[in-house]
């Protein structure tokens, strides 16, 4: 596998696909909004950084980036990390990962933060082998529209 930039051409399907898996694994009560494509394509134009795994041509994962350097400790968020089932665990997340941490090592960042749901048990896993820790619980609640 390798990483590579986002092309509008051929990548917005996994981002949609993204997006979609995020929604269906909201916990009870919470819905996570899907956006439109323009709203997709519009984080490219906002700073963010978009990069695909690839294996053997197909995008497998992908990643978004979006650094803030307007804090007093300078931080790179992590909005969006999602790998294809099928290829989950077999190095794709720590690949991404590590082009993120690169990403924002290029831009004096030397944090990097992700939010994750508190049932994606596996993730959060996987996330503490890369070295991340609990710093902060977030709650929701909806309150009707």
């Amino acid at each position: 596998m390798r990483v590579r930039d986002f092309s509008a051409e051929t990548d917005i399907d996994i981002l949609s696909e993204a997006e979609e898996e995020a929604h269906r694994a909201s916990p009870p009560g919470v819905t996570f909004p899907i956006g439109s494509v323009q709203s997709r394509l519009s984080m490219l134009q906002s700073g963010q950084c978009i990069a695909f795994s690839l294996e053997e041509g197909a995008a497998v994962g992908c990643i978004v980036l979006s650094p803030d350097t307007n804090n007093i400790l300078p931080i790179g968020y992590i909005d969006c990390l999602f790998i294809r089932s099928e290829f989950r665990g077999q190095g794709g997340l720590e690949l991404l990962l590590n082009h993120a941490a690169a990403y924002f090592r290029s831009l004096g960042i030397r944090y990097m933060r992700l939010e994750v749901s508190a049932l994606n048990e596996r993730a959060i896993r996987a996330y503490e082998r890369f070295g991340f820790v609990t710093t902060q619980h977030t709650m929701d609640v909806s309150i009707g529209s």
